[in-house]
Formats: structure tokens, C-alpha cells, sequence
């Protein structure tokens, strides 16, 4: 928000209303990639995800994708102290 020139006192607000209009949208897999995922799952490689949207959203998302069972971690925008990109944050899941 800061490349924005938004006053820091408005970043709340901004936050609310930016999450009340993402959480509206859905996001829809491409074709094949819920095949693609069970599958990498079922053959033993761990997968997960690493996003900067935010966990209720992200969780309703995969849930609604009927993927849960397929992620065995999930990082979002809450604990996130690095905005992208930080791609030494990557490392922290890695185990």
C-alpha cells in the first residue's frame, strides 16, 4: 500500500475492502490440474501451498475444489512478514 501512496491510517480499511471484494471471486482449476494433484499425492510427493491470500479464503477455495486431503501444509498471507517476493521463505516449509 505503500507504493500506492496510501496513508498508512487507511491500510486497515484498504485490507477490508480489498478482502470483501477478492472473497467474492472463486478461482476455477484449469483443466486436468485436480487430476494432476490427486494423482502427485497418491504417488507420494508432498505438495502444498505457499500464497499470499489470505487462509479462510484459500481453505474455502480447495475445499470447494474438493482437494483438501491433497495439501499436506498450507502457508498464507497471515504469518507472512516478507511480502513478495521472498523466496527465502520458501525454505522454511521445506522438510
Amino acid at each position: 500500500m505503500k507504493r500506492l501512496e496510501l496513508p498508512r491510517e487507511s491500510w486497515p480499511r484498504a485490507d477490508q475492502l480489498w478482502r470483501y471484494q477478492y472473497e467474492r471471486q472463486t478461482a476455477k482449476l484449469i483443466a486436468g490440474a485436480a487430476d494432476t494433484l490427486l494423482d502427485l499425492s497418491r504417488k507420494g510427493y508432498r505438495l502444498g501451498v505457499v500464497t499470499s491470500g489470505y487462509e479462510d479464503r484459500v481453505a474455502h477455495e480447495i475445499d470447494n475444489a474438493t482437494l483438501p486431503q491433497v495439501f499436506e501444509v498450507m502457508v498464507c498471507a497471515e504469518p507472512i512478514t516478507h511480502q513478495k517476493p521472498a523466496p527465502s521463505r520458501a525454505s522454511e516449509i521445506q522438510t
